[in-house]
């Protein structure tokens, strides 16, 4: 079972990196994790991810911001191609959104060495193709770094191929896939990938509507979290 608090801390993290344009407000991330914090922002240009990475004496967390820029979406419409997963510890033929594994590649090292001085629980989370990226990083440091892994993600598109689906589903990783309304994004891509576990559904589904661009929008997935 999910814990509500948490779900309500990463939501509130996942819509405030999208606010960061060269640096973080300490202030209002401690008092929003009512702790002392180590925090690193960082911005990869080649690729346009974007991660904020916090710890403190008992967890890391690590958020992935969603789509923004056109560059980030050019990512996301490569959605017929997928790529093999190499050095996972993965069931079959696994095989992800290569714009996905892509931009988390890229940041790979950042996280690794952020959390190499601790063996602390990592809660991985974002919204929209922040939450692709929370996936590939909660499966990679779960099974290769043998860390304890919490995955909240939210509007997530589907990542993979059934085998994919399969080596989350066969690791021991905790994770929680939230879906505001009828999100258009989390119906996405469509051939040969696969959503990782059925959906935490949040808000209200409007029988008239078969998708929505609005329920996509972070702010009102924490609108739903808070009926």
């Amino acid at each position: 079972m999910y814990d509500k608090e948490v779900t309500l801390i990463l939501a509130k993290l996942s819509l405030y990196i999208y606010s960061i344009v060269t640096d973080f407000d300490t202030k209002f991330l401690e008092d929003l994790l009512e702790s002392e914090l180590t925090i690193n922002y960082f911005t990869i240009p080649k690729t346009g991810a974007n991660i904020l990475l916090i710890k403190n004496n008992k967890a890391n967390i690590i958020i992935f911001r969603g789509s923004e820029s056109k560059k980030d979406w050019l990512y996301n419409a490569l959605f017929v191609k997928q790529n093999k997963l190499n050095g996972f510890f993965v069931y079959g033929e696994s095989r992800v959104h290569s714009g996905f594994l892509n931009q988390y590649i890229s940041v790979e090292e950042i996280i690794c060495e952020f959390i190499s001085d601790n063996d602390y629980p990592v809660y991985c989370s974002g919204h929209s193709m922040g939450s692709s990226m929370a996936t590939l990083c909660a499966l990679y440091l779960n099974d290769i770094n043998n860390r304890n892994t919490i995955l909240y993600t939210f509007a997530s598109p589907r990542v993979g191929n059934y085998y994919f689906k399969k080596s989350i589903q066969k690791s021991n990783i905790e994770h929680y896939r939230f879906v505001n309304g009828k999100d258009i994004v989390t119906m996405i891509p469509k051939i040969n990938f696969y959503h990782i576990s059925n959906p935490i559904n949040i808000g209200r589904k409007k029988w008239w509507k078969l998708c929505s661009i609005n329920d996509h929008k972070m702010s009102n997935y924490i609108k739903s979290l808070n009926l």
